[in-house]
């Protein structure tokens, strides 16, 4: 079983996706792919993107979501200092009428309608939009505000990480 190593690419509230067309039916996926022979879950999400995107970024955070036993993968948080996209790679070759590979930008606020699959990326991408927006207290106003003040400091956990064990397959670990 080959795992897929994916990222989850947010930039001024928006999602960076793939843009499917496979024999009619129509859907998005993150960028990313399987995990070659001897590459780390990182150097796989970075090489994936890459391909797909024209876009290179810096690997952070595993994302802590649930795994799919069929197609197991490892979703990254990756932050781009570009967005000007360009499908390469061997999606490129692949192309064809009935088999189209977009990357496109799509506004955070519409992910619902894009039929992004599977239901573990549509979770890593929400953990990433709620990370990135201002903590807020009990009241809705940001954290540091009166809120703070009355109600204490917000709690911040850290979510496991995975690292590569023998074999190649992911073991979670306490972050420090």
């Amino acid at each position: 079983m080959r795992i897929r190593a994916a990222a989850v690419v947010v930039h001024d509230e928006r999602v960076l996706v793939i843009r499917r067309l496979k024999d009619g039916r129509s859907y998005c996926v993150l960028p990313g792919g399987g995990v070659e022979e001897g590459e780390d879950l990182r150097g796989a999400c970075r090489r994936e993107l890459l391909e797909e995107t024209g876009l290179d970024g810096d690997v952070g955070d595993l994302l802590d979501v649930p795994v799919d036993t069929d197609v197991p993968a490892a979703y990254f948080v990756v932050r781009v200092t570009s967005t000007d996209v360009s499908l390469g790679g061997p999606e490129l070759r692949r192309a064809s009428d009935s088999d189209e590979y977009a990357p496109s930008w799509v506004a955070a606020a519409s992910l619902d309608d894009e039929h992004l699959v599977p239901d573990e990326a549509v979770q890593a991408v929400r953990l990433v939009l709620r990370a990135a927006r201002p903590a807020t207290g009990p009241s809705g106003q940001p954290i540091g505000s009166q809120d703070a003040l009355e109600h204490g400091p917000a709690r911040v956990d850290r979510a496991p990480t995975m690292q590569t064990g023998a074999m190649g397959v992911p073991e979670e670990q306490e972050a420090n």
